[in-house]
């Protein structure tokens, strides 16, 4: 497109490195360079039965250290807590019983609670399905199908515990709501079955939609609840990952071990746990203690 005949040029590792560097220095853009890459790699595929070069293993390596000089450190979403979490139900359920909730407002507590107890991602939690949810031990255990990347046998699952000694029963709750969304489901004229489904007043009648309630709506009153709740963190650092950030930090700092947690985040492995986790000070210098012992 810009003139230049690309099949006279040799085509190998080095000179595409060259032409990478050549880049770096033209647009100080890591992003260009990934772009060059996809770029030549769609040309090679179309054009050749020989291995890629931007495929090499060199080439690769490249890439990684160039990258490394672009990384900056990770906007973490805020880890909220078990006590954070319930200061926003009370404000959301006032001086309402838990039974005489508007559907929308125990759609929200719920998916909050789930996503804090399962240490679920918002996409895994939101397709949930009814279908998906049975009974054990008082609780519940849910099945998760959509995620980044599951393992066999466990590692798709998660749970609800029945904890009565809480005021925000994670099982009561959940079986209120489980209750209540299959009502809705069954007055609306849809074939869906979602967990939490998305909503539509006709007539002043709320139906549920075959689609799950979206990100935005969640997140909106999550901010509201958070401001409202005057809980000490900026909203820029708050978003619905704060809830699987939160349960891994606290189950973490409570002595769950990491095997365990792993499997329960439903990741591959354990250098999982240490990313999301977040330590307190305190805990960092009982620690560090342990040297001059």
């Amino acid at each position: 497109m810009s003139g230049v005949n690309v099949e006279k040029f040799n085509f190998d590792f080095l000179f595409v490195c060259q032409f990478f560097l050549y880049r770096l220095q033209s647009t100080s853009s890591l992003s260009s360079i990934l772009s060059s890459r996809s770029a030549i790699s769609f040309y090679w595929k179309i054009h050749s039965s020989l291995p890629c070069p931007t495929e090499s293993n060199y080439v690769s390596l490249f890439i990684k250290g160039i990258s490394r000089k672009f990384k900056q450190i990770p906007n973490k979403a805020y880890a909220i807590s078990w006590a954070e979490l319930e200061s926003i139900f009370k404000f959301v359920v006032g001086d309402s019983e838990l039974e005489n909730l508007s559907f929308v407002d125990l759609r929200f507590i719920t998916f909050l609670l789930t996503s804090y107890s399962s240490f679920g991602r918002y996409e895994e939690v939101a397709n949930l399905k009814i279908e998906d949810i049975y009974n054990e031990d008082e609780g519940f255990v849910l099945t998760f199908k959509k995620g980044k990347s599951y393992q066999y046998g466990e590692s798709h699952i998660g749970v609800l515990s029945n904890l009565p000694r809480l005021k925000y029963n994670p099982a009561r709750i959940f079986s209120l709501y489980l209750d209540k969304v299959a009502l809705f489901h069954a007055k609306s004229n849809t074939k869906s079955d979602f967990l939490f489904p998305s909503l539509r007043k006709s007539s002043s009648v709320l139906h549920t939609l075959d689609k799950p309630v979206s990100y935005s709506v969640l997140l909106k009153k999550f901010k509201f609840c958070v401001k409202e709740c005057k809980i000490k963190v900026g909203l820029s650092k708050v978003g619905l990952h704060s809830l699987r950030r939160g349960g891994v930090t606290y189950a973490v700092r409570a002595g769950a071990p990491h095997p365990v947690v792993a499997k329960c985040m439903r990741v591959k492995g354990e250098a999982m746990v240490g990313y999301y986790a977040t330590l307190t000070s305190k805990e960092l210098r009982s620690a560090s203690n342990l040297a001059f012992k």
